[in-house]
């Protein structure tokens, strides 16, 4: 545990390395590597990063560090609809909340007893993620976890509390626990795009509890780990991206649940779309989305009255741009693509041989090309078509 100036000296390093990793650690790594960095400087046995759309009231990312494969999958399959620590951290967005087992909001200045139980992972019906550790070897904070979930299960009559406390049981170190562990949770609303996300870390019983320093340092960090995680996606595309993205001024879920929204593509959204309360992408743009879903295309383009927005799927992830209108947004989409490859010193017949049409036919498109772009020369055109896509 690091004090005073050494730890002042080691935060101030962890928020530069997060920024520079930002920008250059592979993509998909972003969230471990990041942890590894604060467990430095602040002791922790496991974590969970988070976020939920309020709109939507569901997850639209879960990161899990270190939490056991077993474990995780108990709490995918059987934990509550609500987590103490989770609901905590909500009623004190922007601040530090502590569970050991009573959570402390860092404003007050002495800890108010509220009681209220155990934390335990959020329960979300996700795909289960690999964990780092083995299911075989379980931390004792991840234990300290099933455990009290175990518990909480048994309260609430979910039926899932039986296989719960088996799995407590057939690891010797749970009773150790005694179901006891450290909870330290903080939450944050992006005041563009309305994700609320939450940041999680967990001590076993054998450790300190979280005190007032952990919680100043957790509020000072917190937000640096969510900015620099957003950066990191908006850097490069998940692994196994079939699309390379445009520049991305929004990224949002398959389902158009944002999560992320910077300034100016909010104002153009909203100039389409005035009325458009935030949260979830305006109605015709998930539509377009959705039918683009549908016929497998990777980079559709939607066109409104005065907005146009590029979208790129990539993974689970959809990365968007969103400009004025051009006048090359008049063009058909057989318009555009004869457009693209003259720009890019194709001539007609070899235009015409690559799309499989007549050369007077992709001379007629070119013709209308340039009435609609007012353009003379090719010159002009690829400025057109640049200026549009910039």
């Amino acid at each position: 545990m690091l004090d005073g100036e050494h730890r002042a000296a080691a935060l101030s390093q962890l928020v530069l390395q997060l920024h520079r990793g930002s920008r250059s650690w592979p993509a998909g790594s972003f969230q471990d590597r990041a942890c590894e960095l604060l467990a430095d400087v602040l002791p922790f046995d496991c974590a969970l990063w988070g976020a939920e759309n309020p709109h939507t009231q569901r997850a639209v990312a879960l990161h899990p560090y270190r939490i056991p494969d077993n474990c995780w999958a108990h709490h995918l399959t059987h934990g509550l609809a609500a987590d103490p620590l989770l609901a905590a951290a909500r009623a004190a967005v922007g601040m530090a909340v502590v569970m050991s087992p009573l959570p402390v909001p860092l404003s007050l200045p002495v800890p108010v007893p509220v009681p209220v139980p155990v934390p335990v992972p959020v329960p979300v019906p996700v795909p289960v993620p690999s964990s780092p550790f083995s299911s075989q070897s379980p931390s004792p904070a991840a234990l300290a976890a099933l455990a009290a979930l175990a518990a909480v299960a048994e309260a609430a009559g979910d039926p899932g509390h039986a296989g719960l406390h088996a799995e407590v049981e057939s690891n010797p170190e749970a009773a150790a626990s005694g179901g006891a562990g450290h909870g330290m949770a903080m939450a944050q609303t992006e005041p563009l795009s309305k994700l609320r996300s939450y940041f999680c870390i967990w001590r076993g019983p054998d450790h300190a509890p979280f005190g007032p320093g952990d919680q100043q340092l957790l509020q000072f960090v917190v937000p640096h780990l969510m900015e620099t995680a957003r950066e990191s996606q908006l850097a490069r595309p998940p692994a196994g991206a079939e699309a390379a993205p445009p520049r991305s001024h929004a990224v949002c879920d398959l389902q158009g649940a944002l999560q992320h929204l910077d300034d100016r593509c909010q104002a153009l959204l909203r100039l389409e779309w005035p009325q458009w309360p935030g949260g979830v992408l305006p109605a015709p743009l998930l539509a377009a989305l959705s039918q683009a879903l549908a016929s497998g295309e990777a980079g559709p383009t939607f066109v409104g009255r005065r907005v146009a927005v590029r979208m790129a799927v990539s993974g689970p992830t959809v990365l968007l741009a969103a400009r004025l209108r051009a006048a090359c947004d008049k063009l058909s989409a057989r318009q555009r693509s004869i457009a693209d490859l003259y720009a890019s010193g194709c001539t007609g017949p070899e235009i015409a041989q690559r799309l499989g049409l007549a050369a007077s036919t992709v001379n007629n498109h070119l013709g209308d090309v340039f009435k609609k772009l007012q353009v003379s020369s090719k010159l002009q055109l690829v400025r057109a078509l640049k200026g549009a896509d910039s």
